[in-house]
């Protein structure tokens, strides 16, 4: 086990990293972090926790990966390292990986580390997605998340004060922000959001969210649903702009607040 300030992230060749990682069940203590350790992951990475402080600039919001990537797995990680980002844009987030966008898997990994996430959409279009263990699944290959879970806060405090043309949308949840439109299954499998693990959105900052706004909060997945404007949440597998997704189970025992927020005028009538 060691420390390290603000580490350099570990990529390859165009941005994947080829290379399994067994971390021997050590602790990497990260001070002034400003990102993940691994860019692309396509390999496995297992046996070890990221621990210490997070401050992140950008969209990179996560400790052990930016992405997961087909083929990749995360196995038996913890993150026990707080999280916070001010970025005035788009967030996307989570305790482990920022986003899968291939297939892979995680397994066996926890968060118990805050995550509080300041997104500023006064002036912009920006949307935020985050989960204890990923922020967002948008992916081509079948998902399996098993034997996971969050234990620690996770607070999303939105300032949007623009017109209509400014849209806040946000997901927000023990194990995934956001699950995408996607024509692959993504299956959770016995993951748990905590008793410590409260998911919070302060409404009260939203002063006008935008005429599209969609604003949910979730004890395993803050919001499934297709990418378009009104952000329904299609039932039928395969379906356009529809989700896939299984949960076996799942539980969350703790406390959620200000659970719902929509600003869209068609999803009284068109939500399934």
């Amino acid at each position: 086990s060691f420390t390290i300030d603000n580490p350099t992230k570990i990529t390859g060749k165009n941005g994947k990293f080829m290379y399994n990682v067994d971390g021997g069940g050590n602790t990497i203590t990260v001070t002034n972090g400003t990102g993940p350790l691994f860019r692309g992951v396509r390999t496995e990475i297992k046996n070890l926790t990221i621990a210490g402080a997070f401050k992140i600039p950008g969209k990179e919001i996560s400790t052990f990966a930016d992405s997961l990537l087909s083929g990749g797995s995360i196995v038996n990680c913890t993150n026990k390292a707080t999280l916070t980002s001010d970025f005035a844009g788009a967030q996307y987030g989570g305790g482990i990986v920022r986003v899968i966008v291939g297939g892979g898997s995680i397994t066996g990994c926890k968060n118990e580390g805050a995550i509080t996430l300041n997104p500023d959409a006064s002036n912009d279009f920006a949307n935020c997605y985050v989960g204890g263990i990923v922020g967002q699944i948008s992916h081509t290959e079948d998902i399996i998340i098993e034997n996971c879970s969050n234990n620690a806060a996770i607070t999303v405090n939105p300032k949007v004060t623009n017109t209509e043309y400014n849209i806040m949308c946000a997901g927000i949840g023990g194990i995934a922000g956001w699950v995408r439109n996607v024509t692959h299954n993504v299956t959770f499998k016995n993951c748990d959001n905590l008793a410590n693990g409260k998911l919070i959105i302060t409404k009260n900052n939203i002063t006008a969210a935008g005429k599209y706004s969609a604003i949910c909060v979730g004890g395993v997945v803050g919001i499934a649903a297709g990418y378009n404007l009104e952000y329904h949440a299609l039932s039928t597998p395969n379906e356009t702009n529809g989700v896939d997704l299984t949960m076996v189970d799942c539980d969350n025992s703790a406390n959620i607040y200000n659970c719902a927020y929509f600003n869209s005028p068609a999803e009284a009538s068109n939500a399934k």
